[in-house]
C-alpha cells in the first residue's frame, strides 16, 4: 500500500509539474505572435488590428534620436498616428532580445528596423479576456546610419 501512495503521488506530482511547464510555454508562444501582430499592424497601418493589441490604457513614450524629452501618445493618439500616416507603413524587421513573463504580466525588450529607422523597444504586457495587450512601450529610434 505504501509503494501504491508513493508512487500515486510522485506521479501527480510530475504530471502537476508537466502542466505548469506547459503554461509558460503557451504563454510565451502567445505573446511572441501577439508581439508581431504589433509590428505587423504598425507595418501595415492597420488601425483594426493595432486595436486588438493595445490595451486601453496604452501609453507610448518615444524619444526620437538624441532628444532629451519624450513624445508621449496615448491609444487614441497612436491609433490615429497610424490612420493618418504619420507613423508606420514601413516594414520593419524584429528581433525579439528578452521576454520575461510572470503569470499575467510580461517585459519584453525589442529590436526593430526599417529602411529608415532602428528602434529599441522596451515593452509592458498584460494578459486580459482578449489576450496579451500592450500596455506600455518606450521606445527610443535612431535614423539608419547612426
Amino acid at each position: 500500500m505504501n509503494n501504491w501512495l508513493t508512487a500515486t503521488i510522485i506521479s501527480g506530482a510530475a504530471l502537476a509539474g508537466a502542466v505548469e511547464a506547459e503554461k509558460p510555454a503557451t504563454a510565451e508562444k502567445e505573446l511572441r505572435k501577439r508581439i508581431e501582430e504589433f509590428r505587423d499592424a504598425g507595418d501595415a497601418r492597420d488601425t483594426q488590428a493595432i486595436q486588438r493589441v493595445l490595451h486601453k490604457d496604452f501609453r507610448l513614450v518615444a524619444y526620437m534620436g538624441d532628444a532629451k524629452d519624450a513624445v508621449l501618445i496615448d491609444k487614441a493618439g497612436y491609433t490615429g498616428a497610424l490612420e493618418a500616416g504619420k507613423m508606420g507603413g514601413v516594414r520593419r524587421e524584429l528581433s525579439i532580445v528578452s521576454l520575461d513573463i510572470r503569470g499575467d504580466q510580461a517585459t519584453c525588450k525589442l529590436r526593430m528596423q526599417s529602411s529608415a529607422l532602428k528602434f529599441d523597444n522596451y515593452m509592458q504586457w498584460v494578459k486580459t479576456a482578449e489576450g496579451w495587450q500592450l500596455l506600455n512601450d518606450l521606445t527610443h529610434a535612431v535614423p539608419q546610419g547612426k
